[in-house]
């Protein structure tokens, strides 16, 4: 994983689902640890494909329940602000 003008880069993998037309793709887990990296497990996200870079643009939408959780909190606990947080070219 590299960054470079404030951008987290890194390989991924697009999975396609067995009984539909619904793609996955998988956030390794170095970029998913990394502190800048404030997407977490449970957040609404938007999504936008921008064609013109071929690049997939996600934008944080609501923090989830998980958000802010550190170890030993429950839960919940921190519902954490909204603020949208670009992840490109993943």
């Amino acid at each position: 994983m590299s960054l470079s003008s404030g951008v987290l880069a890194t390989n991924a993998t697009v999975y396609k689902h067995t009984k539909g037309n619904t793609l996955y793709v998988s956030i390794p887990s170095k970029m998913a640890q990394d502190s800048a990296f404030t997407i977490k497990e449970g957040d609404e996200v938007n999504m936008e494909f921008d064609t013109a870079r071929g690049a997939i643009v996600i934008t944080l939408k609501k923090a989830g329940r998980n958000a802010g959780a550190t170890k030993g909190s429950k839960k919940g606990d921190d519902l954490g602000d909204s603020e949208k947080s670009p992840v490109k070219g993943i």
